[in-house]
């Protein structure tokens, strides 16, 4: 028996947000390409599962291992619950994004018999039969997803899950994995291998979805749904294609790049039922962009929002406060050049504005002399996270203090509207 823990997501809860409406995907898809092996899993997600449930099945069926999905922030939330069931007979086993960006850590290695580093499925597999010898296993960049079976909703319990999209039942569904870029303040920027789902292997998932669970809107959460070729452009059209054919009723929302957008890929979009897209702008200044490494200017954001526009999907713009060569004059530009969009599009462009985070295994993390910033490395895992502003400073940036920073987040919500204040 393999157990799968996803911990409580208690910054989401102290925000106020929705605690609990999304189902933890990855190992809905761990437990589905395990089952396939042959193998009897269980799947514990701690948003609606009780911890006192959790250690009344682990004490009856004594499972040979358990396994923790590890972020960033909820680090020593997650070490905590494991030294709890820390004993001769379970296999303790850590992986997600934070242990794939800090492999070494002593604390980790202290309590977990194994950590596992980057894609999941085939990693576990080796640990569960082989038992290797070696603490840390990488599981690389290179499996092809459509090699894995379809999510194990049943497992996850899905029905318990209550995302929507636009007023419809909702489900997150990844058409991808990695990414292409190479954003200084992305996790995603050592995934370079972006490895994406055919069509028809999408298509079996969202039917049991539609069918089983009566979802009626997806998002489409990948880094980014399509690259710039043609080829990968007409993948993800054809997708929309099928979708628009067999599910009339759905509406579905995407995050991507404004420069992976083209005519024909926003109109098959719009005509599968597409009613937003969120796209990572960061800043409206140039200068900003260029340092960051976001390899796109303003110009190009503009074109991709303008396209998507005149098919009738509404922009998400996400921006950040304090990237490489922010100066109080780059904010301003900004704040300029997303009201002339607010001013133009109405409430079809909306806004969320954050203070950058330069979290572990991002080049900002990795090489802040090369982006001219000072970046206050600490093991305090708890304040790296977006949702809830650290009380400690993170970093230093050349040109802006930390009250300048605040003043121009608050700014940028004033003027062009965003998240509520975080406090």
């Amino acid at each position: 028996m393999i157990c799968l823990i996803n911990p409580r997501d208690k910054y989401l809860e102290k925000t106020g947000g929705n605690l609990g409406d999304r189902c933890p995907l990855a190992l809905a898809q761990l437990s589905a390409y395990l089952k396939q092996q042959g193998y009897e899993t269980k799947i514990f997600d701690l948003n609606h599962d009780t911890e006192d449930s959790l250690k009344d099945f682990i004490v009856e069926y004594d499972p040979g291992f358990i396994c923790f999905s590890v972020s960033t922030p909820n680090y020593f939330q997650v070490l905590e619950l494991a030294k709890k069931f820390k004993h001769k007979n379970n296999v303790l086993v850590a992986g997600g994004n934070h242990i794939t960006d800090n492999p070494d850590e002593e604390r980790t290695l202290k309590v977990f018999n194994y950590v596992i580093t980057g894609d999941g499925e085939e990693a576990l597999l080796k640990v569960i039969r082989d038992k290797p010898r070696q603490q840390l296993i990488d599981g690389g960049k290179v499996l092809d997803p459509n090699t894995l079976p379809i999510p194990d909703y049943e497992g996850i319990k899905f029905e318990r899950y209550f995302m929507t999209v636009e007023g419809k039942k909702g489900a997150v569904v990844i058409t991808s994995r990695g990414c292409l870029y190479n954003c200084m303040y992305c996790g995603s920027a050592k995934l370079k291998k972006w490895r994406p789902r055919s069509p028809g292997h999408v298509m079996e998932e969202l039917r049991i979805l539609y069918h089983k669970y009566g979802i009626r809107g997806f998002y489409f959460a990948d880094d980014i749904i399509t690259s710039p070729r043609k080829l990968d452009q007409d993948r993800f059209i054809d997708l929309c294609r099928l979708i628009k054919a067999e599910f009339p009723d759905v509406v579905f929302r995407a995050t991507t790049r404004a420069d992976t957008l083209s005519e024909e890929l926003c109109k098959a979009m719009a005509e599968a039922g597409c009613k937003w897209i969120s796209l990572g702008i960061e800043s409206g200044s140039d200068t900003v962009l260029k340092a960051m490494n976001k390899y796109m200017s303003a110009a190009q954001q503009e074109k991709g929002i303008e396209m998507c526009m005149r098919y009738g999907i509404g922009i998400k713009g996400f921006f950040i406060c304090g990237l490489p060569g922010e100066t109080d004059e780059t904010m301003r530009e900004t704040i300029d050049w997303a009201k002339g969009l607010k001013q133009k599009w109405g409430n079809r462009f909306i806004t969320d504005i954050y203070k950058l985070v330069p979290s572990p295994s991002t080049p900002l993390w990795q090489d802040p002399k090369k982006f001219g910033m000072e970046v206050f490395k600490s093991d305090n895992w708890e304040s790296y996270n977006q949702i809830l502003e650290s009380e400690q400073p993170l970093f230093r940036h050349p040109n802006l203090t930390e009250e300048r920073i605040k003043y121009w987040i608050e700014q940028f919500k004033k003027e062009v509207g965003g998240n509520k204040t975080t406090k």
